[in-house]
């Protein structure tokens, strides 16, 4: 006999085929149809969990929001020096990424970003994720490892352009590259230039953040 699943189950299930289906056809592709069918259900029950399709996109951003940051404290806890804890983050980020290529997708997606409520909410993940970053440059900076004259929110606004840039190269290469490997290798030089670069004498300030 055939178990039926709880309604956190079933809820869970929903938010993993929505992201499989972003993957494969782009957040803007995806409709509740596609999603009942795959999940295999009828479309009423679909709107048994969630009464709109664009909450089952705010699941979906909640859902994002608290794996990626339980993987970027998990990435820290066994990493003391700045540098160590920098890599560790943004690998753990790229791992993010392969496990679920959505992401890169559905950070950029014109359609999700139209919606203000989604929008705050991916705003809040790249947010959180400026927030780790400039921390742990701010604390390299205080042992003396970070250049002083870089703006940690400034570096961090760099750090993440490279995750974002490299991933979505990866993303429209159909996982060409390793993408561990080259994020790691692309952090190793902006690393250099954060930690031993000449002093400019110029302080690099920070834009003011839209999150």
């Amino acid at each position: 006999m055939r178990q039926r699943k709880s309604a956190e189950e079933r809820r869970d299930e929903i938010i993993a085929v929505t992201l499989q289906l972003a993957s494969e056809v782009g957040p803007e592709g995806i409709t509740t149809d596609a999603i009942a069918n795959r999940v295999g259900v009828t479309q009423a029950a679909i709107f048994r969990h969630f009464s709109r399709k664009q909450d089952i996109w705010t699941a979906v951003v909640a859902w994002l929001r608290e794996r990626v940051t339980a993987r970027w404290a998990e990435a820290q806890r066994e990493v003391d020096d700045p540098a160590g804890r920098l890599r560790a983050v943004v690998a753990a980020q790229f791992l993010f990424i392969t496990a679920i290529p959505a992401l890169p997708a559905v950070l950029l997606s014109r359609e999700l970003h139209a919606q203000a409520g989604l929008r705050a909410g991916l705003l809040g993940v790249m947010g959180e994720f400026r927030k780790t970053l400039a921390g742990i440059l701010r604390d390299g900076q205080g042992a003396g490892v970070v250049r002083a004259d870089v703006s940690p929110e400034a570096a961090a606004n760099l750090l993440i352009a490279l995750v974002q840039g490299t991933a979505l190269r990866w993303s429209l290469s159909n996982g060409a590259f390793d993408l561990v490997r080259e994020g790691e290798a692309l952090l190793g030089l902006a690393l250099e230039g954060l930690e031993k670069g000449i002093q400019s004498g110029i302080e690099m300030e920070a834009p003011s953040p839209p999150y």
